[in-house]
C-alpha cells in the first residue's frame, strides 16, 4: 500500500491550522504518522515544543475508531481538532 503526504485543515481555538501527516494505509487500519502543526496565518510551525505521535483509523469494524490515546502532551481541544481533521479527509475519501 501507497504511504502518501497529506495535509489536513484543522481548525483550533479560531485560528486555522494545517497537519502536515504522512498516512500510511495498512491491512484494516490507516496510519497518519503526525509530522508538524503548521499556523495557516503566519506559515510557521506552531507546536512546536509538543510531541506529535501517530494516530490510528481502525478500519476493521463498521464504524471507524480513531486511535488517538499515542497522542502525548497535546491539549485536549487540539487533539479534538486533530480527530476532526482526519474524520473529515477518511470521510471525503469514502463518499
Amino acid at each position: 500500500m501507497k504511504k502518501e503526504m497529506k495535509r489536513l485543515s484543522i481548525k483550533y481555538l479560531g485560528k486555522n491550522y494545517a497537519v502536515n501527516t504522512l498516512k500510511i494505509p495498512e491491512r484494516g487500519k490507516i496510519i497518519y504518522d503526525l509530522i508538524t502543526i503548521v499556523d495557516l496565518e503566519t506559515n510557521k510551525l506552531a507546536f512546536t515544543t509538543q510531541k506529535l505521535d501517530t494516530v490510528i483509523l481502525n478500519l476493521q469494524d463498521s464504524i471507524p475508531e480513531l486511535l488517538t490515546n499515542l497522542i502525548k502532551d497535546l491539549p485536549g481541544e487540539l487533539v479534538a481538532a486533530i480527530k476532526n481533521g482526519i474524520m473529515n479527509e477518511y470521510h471525503g475519501e469514502v463518499t
